[in-house]
C-alpha cells in the first residue's frame, strides 16, 4: 500500500491566499517561475514530499494521497472525507477532536486537495470505490471502520458501504449531495459552478493535462470559492473565508460528467439495504444542502438512518461558528452502541 508519511499541516487558507496573491504579484514582476510547484497553489503529495502522505494504487497506477492521521491506531477507525467533488479536508480538520475514541483518517481525494493530480481516465465512481479500498487495506485491513462524509464525501461513503456493508460499522452523511439522477435534475442549488461550461468542457476532456494546467484552474477556484459557495450559508448570512489548502478543479468537472453519465437511473445508494449498520444523516437548518433539501431528497433512500439537524448551521458553518454542536452530534451517534 506505501508508506504514511507525516509532517506539519500546510499553511492555513488565509496565509495562503495572501502568499498566493503576493506570489502573483512576483510573477508579475518576473521574480519567480509560474511552472515552479507551489507558486500558484500549494503542491501536491508528488510535487512536495514532505507532506503527509500515502502511496496507493488504484486505477492501474500509483498515486500519492494526502493524509493525515490522529489518534492512536488501536483505537477504533473512522475515515473522514471532504466533498466538492474537489475540496480538501481543512474545513473538516476541527473532526479531528474525535480522536479521543477514535483513529482519526482524514484524506483528500485523488485529484482533489493535496492529492495526486491524476490523468481523467483514472477518475471514475468505480475508482473512487477502490480507493477508498485502499485506504482502508492500508489503515484497518481486518477491521471493520466507521465513515463520515461531508457533501459529496457523504455520497461516496454511502456507495461504499452499500457494495462492502461487512467492511463498515456505522455511517454518517454531513449535507451529503443529492443520491439520485432525479433529485439533481430537479434541483441545481447545490453546487456551485467553478466556470462557465465552455471551459468546463474544454479541461475535463483533455486528458493530459500539465501540473501547470491543474495549478492555473485551482488557483482560479481559489478566487471564486467564497462567492460560489454563497448559498451554503443561512440567508444574510456572510460567507466567512473558505477553510481550503487546494481544490481540484479539473476532478471537480471531471467527477461530476462521470455522474451524469451513469444515466437516469444511477443511484448512490443503491444496495444500501444490505447495509444493517447504524447510520446518521446529520444537516444544517439552512443553505442549500440543508435539512429541507435533504428530506425533500435523500432520506428517503435511507431508511432507518438518525436524522439530526444543526440549528442556524449551513454546509460550511457546521464545521467553523457550529462546529462545537456538530461534534457533540457525532459524539453521541459514533460513540453509543451499535
Amino acid at each position: 500500500m506505501g508508506v504514511l508519511h507525516d509532517r506539519k499541516t500546510p499553511p492555513t487558507s488565509g496565509r495562503w491566499q495572501v502568499a498566493v496573491w503576493v506570489g502573483l504579484a512576483l510573477l508579475l514582476g518576473g521574480c519567480l517561475d509560474p511552472n515552479d510547484p507551489g507558486a500558484l497553489v500549494p503542491p501536491t503529495a508528488s510535487e512536495d514530499p514532505g507532506l503527509p502522505q500515502l502511496s496507493v494504487e488504484v486505477a492501474g497506477a500509483r498515486r500519492g494521497l494526502h493524509v493525515q492521521t490522529f489518534g492512536d491506531p488501536s483505537l477504533p477507525p473512522l475515515f473522514v472525507i471532504p466533498g466538492g467533488p474537489g475540496a480538501d479536508f481543512r474545513l473538516l480538520l476541527p473532526l479531528a477532536a474525535l480522536a479521543d475514541h477514535h483513529f482519526v483518517v482524514m484524506w483528500d481525494l485523488r485529484g482533489a486537495g493535496l492529492s495526486d493530480r491524476v490523468p481523467n481516465r483514472e477518475l471514475t465512481l468505480e475508482s473512487i470505490d477502490e480507493e477508498v479500498a485502499a485506504v482502508k487495506a492500508h489503515f484497518a485491513p481486518d477491521r471493520k471502520v466507521s465513515l463520515v462524509g461531508h457533501s459529496f464525501g457523504g455520497a461516496v461513503f454511502l456507495r461504499y458501504t452499500a457494495r462492502h456493508p461487512d467492511d463498515v460499522e456505522k455511517l454518517v452523511m454531513i449535507e451529503p449531495m443529492l443520491f439520485t439522477a432525479a433529485a439533481r435534475a430537479g434541483y441545481s442549488g447545490g453546487r456551485p459552478a467553478a466556470f462557465a461550461p465552455p471551459v468546463q468542457e474544454a479541461f475535463w476532456q483533455n486528458e493530459y493535462l500539465s501540473p501547470q494546467d491543474h495549478a492555473a484552474a485551482d488557483f482560479k477556484v481559489a478566487g471564486a470559492i467564497r462567492e460560489a459557495t454563497r448559498n451554503f450559508y443561512c440567508d444574510g448570512e456572510e460567507p466567512d473565508p473558505y477553510p481550503l489548502w487546494r481544490y481540484g478543479a479539473i476532478a471537480s468537472e471531471v467527477v461530476m460528467a462521470r455522474i451524469g453519465e451513469a444515466g437516469p437511473d444511477f443511484d448512490f445508494s443503491e444496495g444500501i439495504d444490505a447495509f444493517d449498520g447504524p447510520m446518521l444523516l446529520l444537516a444544517g437548518s439552512c443553505g442549500a444542502l440543508g435539512i429541507d433539501v435533504q428530506e425533500r431528497f435523500n432520506v428517503e433512500r435511507v431508511p432507518g438512518a438518525e436524522i439530526v439537524t444543526i440549528d442556524g448551521a449551513g454546509h460550511i458553518s457546521l464545521f467553523t461558528s457550529r462546529a462545537d454542536e456538530t461534534i457533540a452530534a457525532l459524539r453521541s451517534f459514533l460513540e453509543a452502541p451499535p
